[in-house]
């Protein structure tokens, strides 16, 4: 699953929702954000959530529950169809319980006790803090190591993204769980956390229009988009979906459907653009290598040039570390 986040301090006259995102994460206990308009604009929020069928997981503490005008969680909860509840400090151990009988429980997945999640009745869902100052995510052997822990006991796991829009303040250096996610463009990070985590959420509430759409229609084809360069006579690949062999060895990707090309005896004419098979360089066997024209396979590692390999297109600049994602088995379409 992937949502976006919504905060109420990006709330002015319109609340504009993320049609292609099912579920939002928003947050009422930040400090900064309690002045006289927070509770309008936060039972706005809730309203426009509700009206718009979202999913909608709140992290609160009880002072952010107090300027919301509520006594009872559970009355907030049922107003507004609330999914999950992200208990920040001040809530005991006791009333989290008493929560779970009514509404999902998110727990830090980084800190959360495992006897105590045993408590939990219902839908519960571990996930990663976000970290707004830089060098305080998270590290990758530390992430995999809870994850791993989590999933034995039968709880899904989230984490994360960094924004490249519009970052959240006050320190407006991205809100990722993983810290070498901090500068990394949003979909790779996406892409990298796609078969870590079971829910993904943007940190910041501000995604570009591009990287948007490469997550929306990654989630829709449930395939990694790949940005890339074709030449011309090559672009009736793009929007096709492929798969990486299953057999494809460690420093390139075999494209298995293009094999169909070369058994059908599609022969590839030798181009002049026999040039060094660089990583994230997209090419096609020709002629001379017989049988296996038509292959096309794509550089994790540099190789150098083949007079029976024609390079013809190359992963957009950014996008690179993508090719780690693409693991054997794993589909995937060229996109422009």
């Amino acid at each position: 699953m992937f949502g976006n986040s919504i905060y109420v301090s990006d709330i002015e006259d319109d609340i504009i929702l993320n049609k292609d995102s099912d579920i939002y994460f928003t947050s009422f206990h930040i400090a900064e954000e309690f002045n006289d308009s927070f509770k309008d604009k936060a039972i706005r929020l809730l309203e426009a959530l509700k009206r718009n069928n979202k999913k909608v997981i709140a992290d609160l503490s009880p002072r952010g529950l107090k300027f919301l005008g509520y006594d009872s969680l559970e009355k907030l909860v049922k107003d507004y169809c609330i999914d999950y509840i992200r208990f920040d400090f001040g809530f005991s151990e006791e009333e989290i319980i008493e929560a779970s009988n009514y509404c999902g429980i998110v727990v830090n997945a980084s800190t959360i006790e495992p006897s105590f999640v045993k408590k939990l009745k219902g839908d519960v869902i571990a996930i990663h803090n976000y970290y707004p100052r830089k060098e305080t995510g998270l590290d990758w052997g530390y992430f995999r190591e809870r994850n791993k822990e989590l999933k034995a006991l039968g709880i899904k796991t989230g984490a994360f993204i960094a924004g490249d829009e519009k970052k959240r303040g006050p320190l407006f250096e991205g809100l990722p769980t993983l810290e070498e996610h901090r500068l990394l463009k949003p979909y790779v990070q996406y892409c990298q956390l796609r078969d870590e985590v079971d829910l993904i959420l943007t940190g910041d509430s501000g995604l570009s229009e591009y990287q948007q759409k490469l997550i929306t229609e990654s989630v829709k084809n449930d395939a990694i988009m790949l940005p890339v360069y074709i030449n011309k006579e090559y672009e009736y690949l793009y929007g096709k979906l492929f798969t990486n062999r299953p057999d494809a060895p460690f420093w390139l990707v075999r494209v298995k459907e293009s094999r169909e090309y070369a058994s059908a005896g599609e022969k590839i004419p030798a181009k002049s653009y026999a040039l060094p098979r660089n990583r994230g360089t997209i090419t096609i066997d020709n002629e001379k290598y017989l049988r296996y024209s038509g292959e096309i396979q794509i550089m994790k590692e540099n190789f150098e040039a083949d007079e029976r390999v024609n390079v013809i297109g190359h992963i957009n600049e950014g996008y690179e570390s993508i090719l780690e994602c693409i693991s054997r088995g794993k589909k995937f379409i060229f996109t422009k």
